[in-house]
This record gives structure tokens, sequence and C-alpha cells, in this order.
């Protein structure tokens, strides 16, 4: 994932979900199941931590069936998203007696 560009925001608020009812672009299975395979890999990522990412890979998650190629682009883009914070990182020690605060700016 190194050599893909990064982005700075996940999504653009432009992008309108809709469901493909005429089946136009709906993707081939082997692109259907990549699909799938990346939302579950990014649901569980975000599980604990990154909760400025639920809203937006929850709103690609209801599209788990019928996929189009629109999505697969948007979903790459979070990945190309997450590919620019791989040099930050959360430590915790057993012994610190520091209270933890934390703050996310989710307005996407």
């Amino acid at each position: 994932m190194h050599k893909y560009n990064s982005t700075n925001i996940p999504i653009h608020n432009f992008i309108k979900l809709t469901i493909d009812v005429q089946d136009k672009e709906i993707l081939e299975k082997t692109n259907i199941h990549r699909y799938q395979s990346i939302i579950g890999s990014l649901i569980f990522a975000i599980q604990k931590t990154r909760p400025d990412l639920v809203q937006t890979i929850s709103r690609y998650s209801r599209f788990l069936a019928k996929p189009n190629l629109t999505y697969i682009g948007i979903v790459k883009g979070i990945l190309r998203y997450l590919n620019s914070f791989t040099d930050l990182e959360i430590t915790y020690y057993r012994d610190n007696a520091e209270n933890l605060f934390a703050h996310t700016d989710s307005n996407y």
C-alpha cells in the first residue's frame, strides 16, 4: 500500500449512495468478495482504534450484497486515507498515573 497516494479525508461529502436497481455496474463475484473482505477488515480495524471512521465504514457496509464500481473506488480511497497515518501509534503503559484524554474530529 506504500506505493499509492495518500489522502487527507476518507470520503467526500458530495458522494451520493444509491442502490443500482438495474444492476448495470454491479461487480463480478470475485470483486464482490474483495469488497466484502476489505469492508470486513476495516470494521475489525476501527472497533477500538479509529472512531473517526465508524460512520464512514458503516455507510459502505450497507452495500455488501451488490457493490458497484463506485463503491470499491471509494473504499480504496479509505485505504489511501489510512495509509497516510501509518507512522502514528498509541502506546499504553501499565504504571502510567496520568489520565488519558482523547479527542476526535469526525465531521465528515
